[in-house]
């Protein structure tokens, strides 16, 4: 197994992270990126109130066996959170959705604000979008292509 890592343009560091689920390996695609939020066109949207902290982004995708495409994104700005779920299945948002008050009960024992939590279906949404060209590093790195 390999783990791919690579810098996009705009920031974000993109990993493409493979685990084992029943014995089968699948694919997970994480993306981090710091500052401000961006709209569907990539475009840099200033923080809610235009003061506070951009905060960090997350987004996760996966397909794991028996829940079908799953997406969670989420975005920290200071001890706030907000977190989308997305789901291609009914099933699975339901499964998530009955989850979300023991993940609020969590947030906020670990001293955060849950401030947005949703899970929806959206076979679509639940897919990864693909990565522009990625920007290489420089010199040495701290990862390896290799994990």
């Amino acid at each position: 197994m390999e783990t791919a890592y690579h810098w996009v343009r705009d920031g974000t560091l993109a990993l493409d992270l493979p685990l084992i689920f029943d014995g089968r390996e699948v694919l997970a695609h994480l993306r981090f990126r710091r500052g401000p939020e961006r709209d569907e066109d990539g475009n840099a949207e200033p923080p809610a109130g235009g003061k506070g902290p951009a905060g960090v982004f997350f987004d996760f995708a996966l397909d794991p066996p028996g829940l079908g495409p799953l997406r969670a994104q989420a975005h920290v700005a200071g001890s706030r959170l907000a977190v989308r779920f997305l789901a291609a299945s009914a099933d699975t948002t339901r499964l998530i959705g009955d989850a979300l008050p023991a993940l609020r009960a969590s947030v906020e024992q670990a001293g955060l604000s849950l401030v947005h939590a949703e899970a929806t279906t959206d076979p679509d949404g639940a897919r990864p979008a693909p990565l522009p060209s990625p920007v290489l590093p420089r010199g040495g790195s701290v990862l390896d292509a290799r994990a």
